[in-house]
């Protein structure tokens, strides 16, 4: 059978070996000249490994060529997957191999937002500063939202505290003129409001529609916040 033979969804041998992690069998095949650049979906065989964890795989990927940061689906590359699935030592592998670390998928967001919105500070010290990543704090994805932003609405504390020391904007304003404030205000979470405003969160900002953080609360009825 050809090497590069897919299935409907365009999935060939490499892309399953890549992702069962079967390093032999993806020799083999590389050997016989498959293709690396084949994308099943919406992954490439390095994303597949990526998102698994599979460094043995991805070393060996990585040193056929495998473009590391190639594109598939929605716009994600291998740093998307292995940020999104928390595979951490990918993502140190990706950066060691100067992989994009503010590579922006289709919807604007590169790894640093994914991992602001799972609260995973270890995944956002890799991307930030740890040995390699060189991310920018206050890049703008859809809507405008920075890492700040979602941090916020998913109300992980510690995650803000994070990207305060590494002095993102704490009033930078999304496309609707909302802040993180805002937008914890919005959330009702006392926690994450009194945390941002204590780093001088300014609490008259208003968005577009001139609403600050206190109308917010009052609108949603959170009367914690108040």
């Amino acid at each position: 059978a050809p090497v590069d033979a897919a299935t409907a969804s365009g999935c060939t041998a490499v892309h399953e070996a890549a992702y069962k992690g079967h390093k032999g069998v993806l020799k083999m095949l590389l050997d016989a000249h498959a293709s690396l650049t084949a994308v099943a979906n919406g992954c490439t065989a390095l994303s597949c490994a990526a998102q698994q964890g599979h460094i043995a795989v991805m070393q060996l990927l990585l040193s056929a060529q495998a473009p590391v940061d190639a594109a598939g689906g929605r716009g994600f590359t291998a740093m998307h997957w292995a940020v999104q699935r928390g595979q951490a030592a990918a993502v140190q592998l990706l950066l060691d191999m100067h992989a994009a670390v503010d590579a922006a998928a289709d919807d604007g967001c590169t790894a640093l937002h994914w991992a602001a919105q799972q609260g995973n500070c270890k995944m956002v010290q890799l991307l930030l500063g740890g040995q390699g990543g060189q991310a920018s704090v206050d890049t703008a994805a859809g809507r405008g939202y920075t890492a700040l932003h979602y941090a916020a609405q998913k109300c992980h504390t510690a995650m803000i505290q994070q990207l305060l020391n590494a002095q993102a904007a704490v009033d930078a304003a999304a496309d609707d003129g909302r802040t993180a404030l805002q937008i914890a205000a919005q959330q009702g979470d006392k926690a994450v409001v009194q945390f941002l405003l204590k780093a001088q969160a300014a609490v008259s900002a208003a968005d577009a529609d001139g609403s600050t953080a206190l109308q917010m609360a009052a609108q949603e009825g959170h009367t914690a916040v108040l």
